[in-house]
């Protein structure tokens, strides 16, 4: 399971991009190709058994565009901490999935996990997509 307190790159299990903290706006949160960027770092710190995702560059929590939770919401960076609910995939064990807590919302790389450099990240109810699974890689 994660480590708190530890740094991880978080890589889609479909796309091989990394979850990315996008520095043309400093908020949007998209897949992009892997590199040694600080804003492809994230802090994550465990709170009673749910977790935040903080950049290292920024300083930055993975969050939620909206509070009205439904498909397609975008993520984005908040100054404000978000909390996820991490559970390792049912069906391949070495991947995770970020949920909305106590629901079937979860991180997904979005246009069905698509390699393209600025493909944004949003939550999605739980389907078996890959694209919707990630590699943790602690630093």
């Amino acid at each position: 399971m994660l480590r708190s307190g530890a740094v991880y790159r978080i890589v889609n299990a479909k796309s091989g991009t990394a979850l990315d903290l996008s520095g043309t706006d400093e908020r949007s949160i998209i897949g992009w190709p892997k590199h040694d960027g600080d804003n492809q770092k994230w802090h994550v710190e465990e709170n009673n058994g749910l977790y935040s995702l903080r950049n290292v560059r920024y300083g930055k929590y993975v969050g939620l565009e909206s509070t009205h939770l439904k498909d397609a919401i975008k993520a984005i960076a908040t100054e404000n901490k978000f909390d996820w609910e991490v559970k390792q995939d049912e069906d391949d064990p070495t991947v995770f999935r970020f949920f909305v807590p106590g629901t079937v919302f979860n991180l997904d790389l979005s246009n069905h996990g698509s390699d393209r450099g600025g493909t944004p990240v949003e939550i999605w109810g739980k389907w078996e997509g890959r694209n919707q699974c990630w590699r943790l890689e602690q630093l």
